[in-house]
């Protein structure tokens, strides 16, 4: 088995498999009209996660269905951030072997999709609830390279990785070797100014009844804190929003893509969150938007004004910034092979 037991047999899987009500589908989304006018090519990144509904049974003991804000999210993205592409951080579905399930989401994302926004995702375990096989299936025919549930990618001077924080036992061995590698080559590639990680599950969070994975946190946060130009790791499962600083990197916790929402805890020296550490109140719906500057990432977590603790009046949740590596030179470069000349 590729995902754990307790995953797989977890109590709210059972109640997604017992409710029997249809699943309203969203309006699919219409192409723009008319002849697009020309604009400069975007290399901004959106990273947004846990769109999935609530089953019908969970609502029936108090779990927040979030029908109008997950639509409001995706049509805010579409029509006023029209990034390069769309990081999702998992959980799209609420029940990955369900065929309706992803016949939801379909028509949730059309908004990207008729304006030719790419989505790269992680999977969440949301997405392998019922047959895993099943559901990697529904998932792979939407997001073929899922099919290795782990991948890299350069975007301009940013490396980017996606990880599977679901995987146990060998798969996960031949994550945790792939992701040395990636950061490796990434530390070594000149062109290459910052990394950033994306999993399912973080290693860090201060939301009621939930914790760091284990995985993330044995495996692979002393990787992350090795690598030179590892920046920032997002995350989601914890339907909210949290920031935290660790080491000199970024933690950035934003599950708040319409999944139901958690409280969180007093904040503890052991965990300090950057962002509303003393806040125990709901999260505004909200996404991420990184736009690429010459010596910075700008990092900007825009949220739908008065639904939860943090939003201002203008839409923004949270603001900050993350520097690039330094760029190197052909001088650089040719230190580095006489080093490893002299090294040899």
């Amino acid at each position: 088995m590729v995902v754990s037991m307790r995953r797989i047999f977890s109590w709210p899987m059972l109640l997604s498999l017992s409710a029997c009500a249809a699943v309203p589908m969203p309006p699919q989304a219409a192409a723009p009209s008319g002849q697009p006018s020309p604009q400069p090519a975007r290399t901004d990144i959106v990273v947004i996660g846990d769109t999935q509904r609530t089953s019908p049974i969970e609502e029936l003991v108090g779990r927040e269905q979030n029908e109008p804000a997950r639509l409001a999210l995706i049509e805010k993205i579409a029509q006023e951030e029209r990034p390069a592409f769309v990081v999702h951080l998992g959980d799209m579905v609420e029940s990955g072997a369900s065929a309706e399930q992803w016949r939801y989401f379909d028509r949730l994302v059309s908004a990207l999709s008729v304006r030719n926004i790419p989505i790269l995702p992680v999977l969440g375990n949301h997405d392998y609830w019922g047959d895993d096989r099943t559901a990697l299936g529904h998932a792979t025919e939407r997001f073929p390279r899922l099919a290795s549930r782990f991948y890299a990618a350069h975007s301009g001077a940013l490396g980017l990785i996606w990880l599977d924080s679901n995987l146990q036992g060998r798969p996960s061995r031949e994550q945790t070797r792939f992701l040395a590698s990636t950061l490796c080559a990434f530390d070594h590639d000149r062109t290459i100014r910052a990394v950033l990680v994306f999993t399912h599950h973080p290693p860090y969070t201060n939301g009621r009844h939930r914790h760091g994975e284990p995985y993330v946190i044995e495996h692979v946060l002393p990787l992350f804190f090795a690598s030179k130009k590892a920046r920032v790791l997002l995350s989601g499962h914890v339907h909210g929003y949290e920031r935290f600083e660790a080491r000199g990197k970024t933690f950035v916790v934003t599950g708040g893509g319409g999944g139901p929402r958690v409280e969180y805890d007093q904040d503890s020296p052991a965990l300090h969150a950057v962002f509303h550490a003393d806040d125990p109140g709901k999260r505004a719906f909200n996404y991420v938007v990184i736009e690429r500057g010459d010596a910075e990432l700008r990092f900007t977590v825009k949220c739908l004004v008065g639904t939860g603790v943090g939003c201002s009046d203008q839409g923004v949740l949270d603001t900050f910034r993350v520097p690039l590596a330094p760029r190197e030179t052909a001088d650089d470069q040719g230190a580095k092979r006489s080093v490893r000349s002299t090294l040899r």
